[in-house]
């Protein structure tokens, strides 16, 4: 609790309770509202402390036991899908000790410190709940048109479409923060973000997909001439065949 309460999150709920096994908090993995501290364990990867989420399910001896694993999931991918959209720090207090082996209750923890280093969310899979967190990394925010004008629908020919905030993350991310058209980065806003504007290919106007095959990341430049250019069909087939070849790579 002391840990929690010195990386930031308010813990007065879990003081007033007097009880350090509050179940509100004892042994969750993550505190405080998204973008907050994210209780971590670490391992060693390409000279960098990472963690990483482990895609195993353990076994379960009651259905309460389930509930409460299963509650803690959410809560740390929560957070944590949230910091991966929005490059927000996290703290991580650090368990030492011994991971339990097959068939044990749990583990045995030694000792827990607060890293005085951040940490950040360095890649998120919706699908899987996959995730990675750095030690030490400031992660360099993508956002896109949507993201600076804080609405996520366009209005065309009086229709609303509705745009998935997953998939112009994954684009963004696929990016690198650099037009998929002319491979230049995306320009520095005030905010020190990278941006970018994410253009459907084939529109959802015409019935195009809102999926990453037809997504992509341009600079406003190049999103313009897609959607006004004289070539702009031919920046279609030839941004649908450039994105169809790196989607059926990976």
């Amino acid at each position: 609790m002391d840990l929690v309460k010195a990386a930031g999150v308010d813990v007065s709920e879990w003081e007033a309770s007097g009880n350090a096994a509050n179940p509100k908090y004892c042994y969750e993995w993550a505190f405080g509202e998204p973008g907050g501290i994210a209780v971590i364990r670490i391992e060693s990867f390409d000279g960098q402390l990472r963690y990483r989420s482990v895609p195993a399910r353990p076994t379960f001896s009651s259905d309460r036991k389930r509930a409460v694993f299963e509650r803690r999931q959410r809560t740390l991918h929560a957070i944590h899908a949230e910091a991966f959209a929005r490059g927000t720090p996290l703290r991580a207090i650090i368990s030492d000790g011994v991971v339990r082996d097959p068939g044990a209750d749990s583990s045995q923890v030694k000792h827990r410190s607060l890293d005085p280093e951040p940490w950040s969310a360095s890649s998120y899979n919706k699908a899987t709940q996959g995730y990675e967190f750095v030690r030490g990394a400031k992660p360099i925010r993508i956002v896109d048109q949507f993201d600076t004008h804080g609405v996520a629908i366009r209005i065309s020919t009086n229709e609303v479409f509705a745009r998935d905030p997953e998939v112009r993350h994954r684009v963004r991310a696929r990016s690198k923060g650099r037009c998929e058209w002319c491979m230049l980065p995306g320009f520095e806003t005030a905010t020190r973000d990278l941006y970018l504007e994410t253009h459907h290919i084939i529109p959802l106007s015409e019935g195009g997909e809102d999926h990453v095959g037809n997504v992509v990341a341009l600079c406003s430049q190049h999103h313009r001439e897609a959607h006004y250019g004289i070539y702009r069909l031919e920046m279609r087939r030839r941004l649908l065949e450039l994105i169809g070849a790196m989607t059926s790579t990976k």
